[in-house]
Order: C-alpha cells, then sequence, then structure tokens
C-alpha cells in the first residue's frame, strides 16, 4: 500500500514539475503590426520586440489614427471613441520596442494615449488636439533616432 502511495506522489510530482516547466518561458517574440493576438501571447506587449521597419509604420499609422481622433472629439463622440479603440492594436506590437529603444518616448505615447482618451470621454476636444499633437511630435521624434 505504501509503495502504491508513493509511486502516486511521484508521478503527481513530476506532472506538476512538467506542467509548469511547459508554462515558461524565456524566448522573446517578434512580430508586426499585422500580426495577430496569437504572436503576442507569449509574452506582455512590453515584451515583443518588433523590427524597426514596423515600429515606423505603426507609429505613422497610430499618427493618423490619433489626428482622426482630434479631428472627431467635438462633433462625433460614438466615431472619436471607435477611432480611439483602435490605437491600442497597433501600440501592442510596438510598444516593447519603443521601450526598450526610447523610455522617454515610451512614457509620452502612454501619457498621451491616457490624456486622448480621457478628451475623448469628456468630449475635450483642445485636449484631444493637443494630447494628438504630442504624439506627433513624440514619433517624430523617436522615428529620427530610430528609422524604420
Amino acid at each position: 500500500m505504501r509503495l502504491m502511495q508513493a509511486g502516486a506522489v511521484a508521478v503527481t510530482a513530476l506532472g506538476l514539475t512538467l506542467a509548469a516547466g511547459g508554462c515558461s518561458s524565456n524566448d522573446k517574440t517578434t512580430t508586426t503590426p499585422n500580426q495577430g493576438a496569437s504572436a503576442r501571447q507569449s509574452g506582455a506587449p512590453e515584451d515583443v520586440r518588433a523590427p524597426d521597419a514596423a515600429v515606423a509604420a505603426g507609429l505613422k499609422q497610430i499618427q493618423d489614427i490619433t489626428g482622426q481622433v482630434a479631428q472627431s472629439v467635438g462633433g462625433d463622440k460614438s466615431k472619436a471613441k471607435e477611432l480611439n479603440e483602435q490605437i491600442e492594436p497597433v501600440w501592442e506590437t510596438i510598444e516593447g520596442t519603443v521601450k526598450a529603444n526610447d523610455s522617454s518616448s515610451y512614457i509620452t505615447f502612454e501619457d498621451s494615449f491616457a490624456a486622448l482618451e480621457k478628451a475623448v470621454n469628456s468630449g475635450d476636444a483642445a485636449k484631444a488636439q493637443q494630447a494628438a499633437a504630442t504624439v506627433g511630435v513624440a514619433a517624430t521624434a523617436y522615428l529620427k533616432n530610430h528609422p524604420g
């Protein structure tokens, strides 16, 4: 009886060890803005590294979106919210690279996205314009130092 119990404990311990080992990974994942969530599941968005060309394309896309959001805030709040929701999926694919290359720009982008969302929710067109302008300046500065 003791032998069966000891065997059951050993099998359980081995199973837990294998399961725990299968859950962890030290691999860095590279993804591009066009790859979906499945490519990003291996780590937090801040850990994903995208090629410089993908970062440049993503930042340009984000600049376009933030400009459209800022234009929509005063007139069509629903459209502004819809546009604002398009930022995060693009940002998630490139933020890890931006953070690794330039933590100051990363913080500026994060703060600007939060300010833009707040402006959209409150219907403050002036603050939306300011946040979009800050994104544009930050993107230009980042791309000057890290061209795609």
